[in-house]
């Protein structure tokens, strides 16, 4: 028992180190702050007592300034995406035998059309088993025709005529089959596209898993690309979508996201989307994109650069703003006094951050120059 009550007293101990040393720490960065602010004031004090007493002019720091404005803000989320395309396909034959004509090989990386035929695979069985039903044929219809005149004429059976209209019948069946059979030895384009590459060659032999050639369709291509299921809130179907391919130094805007997907990947916790493409051969499959997502608009947002923000005690951001000093313009020149103020941020974009309170519309904000002033100096404002 009273080794348990001095683990609890030294963790009590520990906890309340911490928090002696957090507060110490935040202490710490005031102190600094106030300093280095200090330091600055100092500077300028001397300045002002050596013009005073000894007639020379102060030299005003030089600084530039940006406008805070109201615009349109975009924020964006930019992953790696891959061209795909669902009409890709190695065209196989569905029967087996002797290849024994390869259209498709002249037309390797050239455009074939749906229906056109690619190669052809030995189908002379095939058509002597036809010739010769074609012969059965022959021979069952006039049987036929000949029961049909008898059975009018009232000499033969029903029966005799009704079994050799079946067997004509059957005949004729088999021959549609034969035919759809034979049909089969026939390869065509399942869709228009372009000849990928050409795996057979003619003589050889081939079966139901032989690749024949490979066809890249035009149309219905998409970039895929995995997204981090953290993003999933703010995205939607429609959100504008640019995408870049570094290879064809080519950038596609007004893009849209048309699907996402219902799961996430319990390995990378990523979910995939799809942007579709307008057709252009050159956005071949598995060509890689850098794919910029919109997840984010205001279109009045008060934006500031961020660069002009500094960082200050307690993890708060402040901006440095001008406001006209009467007293130390002249006709020639006006110069500004410099007014600290703390500011709330939103997001972050492309060097604009979204300000939420803390600046007005038209406010100037010190850019160049922000590190060396303080509350209070004076200064000139330059071009850039």
């Amino acid at each position: 028992m009273k080794q348990t009550l001095i683990i609890i007293g030294i963790a009590l101990g520990l906890l309340s180190c911490q928090s002696e040393v957090d507060k110490l720490k935040k202490e710490r960065d005031t102190l600094q702050s106030t300093i280095s602010e200090s330091s600055k004031r100092l500077k300028e004090v001397n300045a002002l007592i050596d013009s005073l007493e000894n007639g020379v002019a102060i030299d005003y720091p030089d600084i530039t300034v940006a406008e805070v404005t109201r615009e349109e803000f975009e924020h964006f989320i930019t992953v790696q995406g891959v061209v795909a395309s669902d009409e890709i396909i190695q065209v196989m034959p569905e029967m087996g035998g002797k290849i024994t004509s390869l259209p498709v090989k002249k037309k390797e990386g050239q455009l074939v059309k749906q229906g056109e035929l690619l190669a052809t695979i030995d189908n002379s069985i095939i058509g002597k088993n036809i010739d010769e039903l074609d012969e059965q044929i022959a021979l069952a219809k006039y049987v036929y025709e000949k029961q049909k005149s008898l059975f009018e004429k009232g000499v033969g059976t029903e029966f005799e005529m009704t079994q050799a209209k079946a067997q004509y019948d059957a005949l004729n069946k088999s021959k549609e089959s034969l035919k759809t059979q034979q049909g089969k030895y026939n390869i065509y384009a399942p869709f228009s596209g372009v000849v990928e590459r050409v795996d057979a060659v003619q003589g050889q032999m081939a079966g139901p898993s032989t690749p024949i050639a490979m066809i890249v369709g035009l149309s219905n291509k998409k970039i895929k690309a995995n997204i981090s299921e953290a993003y999933l809130a703010y995205l939607s179907t429609g959100a504008r979508v640019s995408a870049e391919f570094a290879a064809l130094k080519e950038t596609i805007p007004g893009l849209k996201v048309t699907r996402i997907g219902s799961f996430v990947d319990p390995s990378s916790r990523t979910i995939q989307i799809e942007i579709e493409l307008p057709q252009n051969e050159k956005m071949v499959p598995n060509l890689t994109s850098t794919v910029k997502i919109r997840d984010y608009v205001d279109s009045t947002a008060l934006t500031i650069p961020s660069k002009v923000v500094l960082k200050g005690a307690n993890n708060t951001s402040y901006v440095f703003v001008t406001k006209m000093n009467e007293a130390a313009s002249n006709d020639s020149i006006q110069r500004f006094d410099v007014v600290k103020k703390v500011v709330e941020l939103g997001m972050t974009y492309d060097g604009k951050v979204v300000v939420k309170s803390g600046l007005e519309q038209g406010e100037k904000v010190v850019a160049r120059g922000k590190s060396e002033v303080y509350e209070g100096v004076i200064v000139d404002v330059v071009e850039e």
